[in-house]
């Protein structure tokens, strides 16, 4: 009886969506979850059951001049959509599971100026895991709660149904001796998602034969309750399989080989570990009936982790399979994973859960460059000898000057910028080469504009079309790893932690300016309730932030 009420209370689920307009983006989503974690719905079966009870999340949608009347908001409709996984931070479906189900979603009171609407997961839903993401549409446009998710704040909400789920599964990637750990089914908040390309230090964001690429796995498992048992996970593997995709002669595209890395239990995540993030992955307790645990190959229970030892070779199987230093250019690689756990559900460890489900996988790439100047590395004959290139800040600008010792056949310089070192744009006209010379020449260009993050590079094409790319330097503002905007929500004043002076200035959602001030504690008293959005700008003009702020 008691197992039953306690149960039943979690059949409540309610989170907030607000959604709100901004300069950046033209409408998103906000998100405040309560509570913040999974929730275990009652299941007929430990196997292949569905639910015994229905499920009600509740969301508010708000949108200036339409909501914040008595009532229901005019035109306004709204579903919310059950996935196996959902968007990333990015707004992007490039993980996300297809649609499972489509549900609509009703009017039931007013919350302030939001409008509170309610969903219900019906009786007999599939076990399985499921996210859950809000959907509202006015005026011919559609507003999603992921568009508002962040690494901090959980834009999207997670339940199950019946039997133990796998909830979150990281790929973790040795880089020439640095670890990253990387979300396959991408679960908010949590790691970076897997990217589609894995990047080495060549020129090209390939690697060169003798660069380390190694894999590794850890999997986070939620042992749900149902009926007094708990599915315990016995064992843990991810299957991987590696490919040629492009290749020269004498490699052929399509060659592939198999293989898995077996991961260990590690540890029962202790309750300090809730919403805590830290190297090795990541814990969370779920609600009272269980505790999470994690599984990987590379750390231990006291996080002693090995990262080179313990992890598949990549970089070695890539060569086996065909060796770029016998190709006659650039071999590019796709490597695809997924998981497999199994668990105690009836007694036994019958039970194999794959992620992804079906006959999915997780894929990323990756390119090896052979040595063209024998076994030392992977240097190339270039057109243009560099021998110099530096990016230095002066004041609000950064100069930025190389040097050529000689060139042949150039045709001209673009100066390229990135804020993250991976997406990179053009921030200058092109600026001449010398041509075919064996004089030394000097060139220089100011980014009059930079960012407070700013990687630098240098794109070289020659007459004939063929581009280099330099290698990248870096410029950042120091103070603005010192910049804190405080409380986040607020009721009164907005506090501006930094070391040095600045210019702040605040725009309602419609982007008009409303306040501007050069004090580092914002009276905002006078300001209605609702998000606003707040801009810093350091002493030389350098935009630091724009940052959301919530008006309570």
């Amino acid at each position: 009886m008691k197992l039953k009420l306690l149960l039943s209370t979690l059949f409540l689920f309610v989170s907030t969506c607000l959604f709100y307009s901004s300069l950046l983006v033209a409408q998103g989503v906000g998100f405040n979850p309560f509570p913040n974690s999974f929730q275990n719905v009652e299941s007929d079966a430990c196997l292949n059951g569905s639910s015994s009870a229905s499920l009600d999340v509740f969301f508010d949608f708000y949108k200036a001049g339409v909501t914040d009347f008595g009532g229901p908001g005019p035109g306004v409709s709204c579903t919310v959509r059950l996935r196996g996984s959902s968007a990333g931070p990015d707004g992007s479906f490039s993980n996300a599971t297809p649609i499972f189900q489509t549900l609509s979603a009703v009017y039931v009171s007013d919350s302030g100026n939001n409008d509170r609407f309610r969903a219900t997961v019906p009786v007999g839903t599939p076990n399985g895991r499921y996210s859950w993401e809000c959907s509202c549409t006015h005026g011919g446009t559609e507003y999603l709660s992921w568009d508002y998710a962040t690494n901090s704040g959980n834009s999207l909400q997670y339940f199950t149904v019946g039997s133990a789920g796998l909830f979150r599964s990281m790929a973790i990637f040795n880089v020439n001796g640095t670890p990253s750990y990387y979300d396959m089914l991408h679960f908010q908040p949590g790691n970076t998602p897997l990217p589609t390309t894995i990047n080495g230090n060549q020129p090209d964001n390939g690697f060169c034969t003798d660069e380390v690429l190694r894999l590794g796995s850890e999997i986070n498992t939620y042992k749900n309750n149902w009926y007094g048992q708990v599915g315990n996970v016995c064992g843990n593997s991810m299957v991987w399989n590696l490919s040629v995709t492009s290749a020269n002669a004498p490699c052929s595209p399509g060659t592939s080989v198999n293989g898995s890395i077996s991961t260990s239990f590690r540890d029962n995540c202790p309750s300090g570990y809730i919403n805590t993030f830290v190297s090795g992955g990541s814990c969370q307790n779920q609600d009272g009936n269980a505790l999470d645990q994690r599984w990987d190959n590379v750390c231990d229970g006291a996080g002693v982790c090995d990262y080179t030892s313990n992890t598949t070779d990549i970089m070695a199987q890539a060569i086996a399979l065909c060796d770029p230093n016998s190709a006659t250019g650039p071999v590019t690689y796709n490597l695809c994973m997924y998981t497999l756990t199994t668990m105690d559900c009836n007694g036994g460890c019958d039970f194999v859960l794959r992620d992804p489900p079906g006959s999915g996988t997780y894929c990323t790439s990756f390119q090896i460059t052979g040595d063209a100047d024998g076994p030392g590395g992977c240097a190339m004959i270039l057109p243009v000898e560099l021998s110099s290139f530096t990016a230095v800040q002066k004041g609000k600008t950064v100069e930025l000057k190389w040097e050529t010792a000689s060139e042949i056949n150039a045709s001209h310089f673009i100066v390229q910028r990135s804020e993250d070192g991976s997406r990179w744009n053009d921030i200058s006209d092109k600026i001449e080469a010398a041509g075919t010379t064996n004089r030394v020449q000097n060139y220089a260009w100011i980014d009059d504009e930079p960012n407070a993050n700013n990687y630098y590079r240098l794109l070289q094409e020659d007459h004939d079309g063929t581009e280099y790319l330099s290698e990248i330097k870096t410029v950042n503002f120091e103070a603005y790893k010192n910049l804190e905007l405080f409380p986040n929500p607020t009721r009164d004043v907005l506090n501006i932690a930094y070391p040095s002076e600045l210019s702040v200035s605040i725009y309602d959602q419609a982007g008009r300016l409303l306040l501007k001030s050069s004090r580092k504690n914002i009276d905002m008293t006078e300001l209605a309730k609702g998000i606003y959005l707040v801009e810093v700008i350091d002493q030389f003009g350098v935009r630091l932030t724009t940052e959301k702020v919530i008006k309570l």
